[in-house]
């Protein structure tokens, strides 16, 4: 029976509306999300193939050396024990529900990519209007002091340095538009080359983040996370395997059918034949039960490695967030622009003064920038099997 996808996605909350339709269209037509559903179907038969009856054998025998010549006509099927088949059954049945997890794990990677890559939309939008402003504000002071240095109140070395200070911002305001492009580029990338409808690519806010308590994050863990879904279902296969391994111990069947002409006379009978795994079956059952060990071992692992960084990050998160609402306030004050080109103007402060204390101003509202990236970085990780809530990443036949 072959196995499909269900593509009906419903993203959960995690994006503004528009930046839900950029989500839905990346799952539509991302090619690596695409070839990981391709994979996943091929691995999905082909392990189904391995456990179909071996194929018949036919062999047909011309004798010449007889009188009247003669013909023999074997048919024969090999059959393993009964219980086989229902063990490698099951076993199948948690590595295919083990590759659905696999895919599930490219659709959580996929999601925190377009998260991560929006997140840097709204960074890099906010350097620029930031660099936008320092830019008009340094422009319409050159245009003020261009008319002092006409009226010889001023030297050209001050002219000069607002000048070069100018060029340097601008340069500045270029590389950022570059960097602006390249993200946008990556997010038609994720899209499979395709234009995103209704993304805003001069978005720059940050969606509202409110952090839940460390224990509801450990839960999604162990209740989403495809990685530790994965683990766990390997860990129950190779328990399975362990069945597998010991019917290998049992004897084998060959049935089938024979005719035979000899110068006319005709026989045909029924063919019976079992096979002793003597040899072939020695070590596999202490094999499985070390591979179930180790698989058991991996998968207690994976579970309190991700714990330990799911409560590292959210420790990391909390300080931040405290961190963060109490720079805010200082850095974001329309005033000192404002205050400084009066100063300025005023004989207060010199050009020297003022450019170094714009360049302050910069430097500190930066900072507040890295450090709300940083955070809203680190919530996307936190947050990355929210996108599996809904239910809707599931394969079914």
């Amino acid at each position: 029976m072959r196995y499909g996808l269900l593509l009906s996605v419903v993203i959960v909350p995690l994006l503004s509306v528009a930046n839900d339709g950029v989500m839905r269209q990346v799952f539509a037509n991302n090619p690596d999300l695409q070839s990981a559903r391709m994979t996943y179907e091929a691995d999905a038969l082909n392990l189904k193939a391995e456990n179909n009856l071996a194929d018949p054998e036919v062999e047909l025998a011309y004798l010449f050396d007889r009188p009247g010549k003669g013909i023999e006509l074997t048919v024969t099927e090999g059959i393993d024990w009964p219980g086989m088949y229902g063990a490698r059954k099951k076993y199948i049945k948690h590595q295919i529900t083990a590759l659905e997890y696999v895919y599930q794990t490219k659709c959580v990677e996929i999601s925190a990519n377009v998260r991560s890559a929006l997140i840097d939309l709204v960074d890099v939008n906010r350097r620029i209007a930031l660099q936008k402003r320092i830019l008009a504000e340094e422009e319409e002071l050159l245009g003020i002091l261009s008319e002092k240095y006409a009226d010889r109140e001023i030297s050209i070395i001050e002219i000069n340095k607002l000048r070069l200070e100018l060029f340097d911002n601008k340069a500045v305001l270029k590389d950022l538009n570059v960097r602006k492009n390249v993200i946008v580029e990556s997010l038609k990338t994720l899209n499979g080359g395709n234009e995103l409808s209704g993304l805003d690519v001069d978005i720059a806010d940050y969606d509202d983040r409110i952090l839940d308590n460390v224990d509801s994050y450990l839960s999604d863990f162990r209740q989403y996370s495809p990685e530790y879904k994965v683990a766990m279902q390997q860990r129950i296969a190779d328990n399975q395997a362990e069945k597998i391994a010991k019917f290998a111990n049992f004897p084998g069947f060959t049935v089938g059918y024979k005719y035979k002409d000899e110068g006319g006379e005709q026989a045909h009978g029924f063919i019976v034949g079992m096979s002793i795994p003597v040899f072939s079956g020695r070590h596999k059952i202490r094999a499985a039960k070390h591979q179930s060990l180790a698989t058991a071992y991996a998968a207690d692992n994976v579970g309190l490695q991700e714990e330990l960084r799911i409560r590292g990050d959210y420790a990391s998160l909390l300080a931040q967030e405290e961190m963060i609402g109490k720079y805010r306030p200082l850095v974001l004050n329309d005033e000192y622009y404002r205050l400084l080109a009066d100063a300025l103007n005023a004989g207060q402060i010199s050009l020297r003064d003022y450019i170094i204390e714009i360049r302050d101003i910069t430097a500190a509202t930066q900072r507040l920038y890295d450090m709300e990236y940083d955070f809203q970085t680190k919530y996307v990780d936190l947050t990355k099997y929210d996108i599996l809530k809904d239910g809707s990443m599931s394969i079914s036949e």
